[in-house]
């Protein structure tokens, strides 16, 4: 259960105004919502999370929905593209959020985080499924950005580390 509550925390991150109105947490709703924030701003989330809610758990008609209203309200903002790679992002953060792992990692993990990232917590919960040491590094950018355009960075903290 904790476990849980953390991974869902990086999603929560992004939409934490519409977390204040809920006492709980809907995981497939609050990453539709995440993803349509991420790729297309907070103007397009604006009443969309209480409008898809009643599908929470049904992953393909929550977006579908979520993408006629943004088709209706906000054509400009609206593509194609974004439906398949919405249900695809939802899909990743439900199997995560859904993952037990049976046991502990007993090495020590050296994590790459992006400066910009919306991820709650020092190590993102690395902490809790290794026994061994977690090493964290910031790079500049985002998640992204952060491998497109920092390579030197990253290339010089991983040989810091070997």
């Amino acid at each position: 259960k904790q476990w849980y509550q953390r991974r869902v925390r990086g999603v929560r991150g992004q939409i934490e105004d519409v977390l204040a109105r809920s006492k709980e947490i809907h995981p497939t709703t609050e990453a539709v919502v995440s993803y349509v924030r991420r790729n297309l701003g907070d103007q397009a989330v604006e009443g969309l999370y209480e409008r898809i809610l009643p599908l929470e758990g049904d992953t393909a008609a929550q977006t579908k929905l979520a993408f006629d209203i943004l088709k209706e309200t906000k054509p400009r903002l609206y593509s194609d593209s974004h439906v398949g790679k919405c249900v695809t992002y939802v899909s990743l953060i439900v199997m995560a959020n859904q993952y037990k792992p049976t046991s502990l990692l007993s090495k020590p993990v050296h994590l790459l985080k992006a400066k910009n990232s919306f991820q709650d917590g020092e190590d993102y919960g690395l902490g809790t499924l290794c026994t061994g040491k977690v090493h964290v590094d910031t790079v500049d950018g985002d998640h992204e950005t952060c491998v497109s355009e920092h390579q030197q960075q990253i290339a010089s903290l991983i040989s810091q580390r070997s």
